[in-house]
This record gives C-alpha cells, structure tokens and sequence, in this order.
C-alpha cells in the first residue's frame, strides 16, 4: 500500500479527500478530543501556525516542549509557579524572535501575558521594580548564552 501511495499521489489525496468528507462529524469530534488531551500537540502545532503566519523561522516538537518543561522542574521560568504552562518566546515573534526552541521558555499564563512584547530582561526588570521575585538561579543554568559563558571561566 505504502509503494501504491508513493506512485499515485493525486489519487491517494483524493481518496483521502473523500474518506474525511463522508466522515467529517466522527473526524472532527475525534480531532478536537485530542487536541483537548494533548495539550503539549496543540501548543506546539499553533505556535508552529502562528510562526509561519508572520513569516519566522525555526519549530519545535511536542517532546523538545516536554524536555524544556522538565529542565525547568514544570514550573514557571519567571516566578517558579506551577500548573499550567504555556510557551513563552524570550525574544517575542513580533520583535524578531523565532520559534526554535532555544528561544522557548515555559510560563505561568499570568507571566506570559503580562510580558506581552518585552524582552526576557525587559520583564525581569519589571518584575523587580514591583518587588517581585524571580528565578535567576535556574534562568541562567537554562540559558545557552550563560552555558557558554560559564565553560570559558572554567578553563
């Protein structure tokens, strides 16, 4: 079948074309329930959608997602709350940021949103402006400019 696939393309697309047309309802409820229990897909696949959108290069899998939630212990990487997580660029997409993971940190929806379009520092400052705290121990060990900064005092 795999082989038939490869060497009818237009046809297998057809095919596949009229299978979800006779079977929109059941697909679509299908669809949605997994996307409500996978939350980590839908994150990744919407900022893959909104990064193509405004024309940014760079993506990231549901399990580099999952790795960078765990290198930071599932919490947030501003105020160290837990809970929910959603994916917050260090330098944001509408002030040329990319989508690839390295500029990816996971954030509580209160810090996510309230960032909006600073950049990390920028944010951090205001954070300590209002006497709040942050994360500096684990936002260095996460950063790959500090990594690189903390080899060369070593050598």
């Amino acid at each position: 079948m795999r082989r038939w696939r490869e060497r009818h393309p237009e046809e297998h697309n057809a095919d596949s074309r009229a299978y979800y047309a006779r079977h929109k309802k059941r697909l679509a409820d299908y669809f949605a329930a997994y996307r409500r229990s996978h939350r980590e897909v839908r994150q990744a696949s919407d900022a893959r959608r909104r990064a193509g959108k405004l024309g940014r290069a760079g993506s990231y899998t549901a399990a580099e997602w999952i790795g960078v939630m765990a290198a930071w212990h599932w919490r947030c990487a501003y105020c160290g709350g837990s809970g929910p997580l959603e994916a917050d660029h260090r330098v944001a997409l509408s002030r040329g940021g990319s989508t690839a993971i390295e500029n990816i940190v996971p954030a509580c929806p209160s810090c996510n949103a309230r960032k909006h379009r600073l950049s990390e520092d920028e944010f951090c400052a205001r954070l300590r402006s209002e006497g709040r705290r942050i994360r500096p121990a684990l936002r260095i060990a996460a950063c790959p400019k500090h990594r690189e900064d903390e080899g060369r005092e070593e050598r």
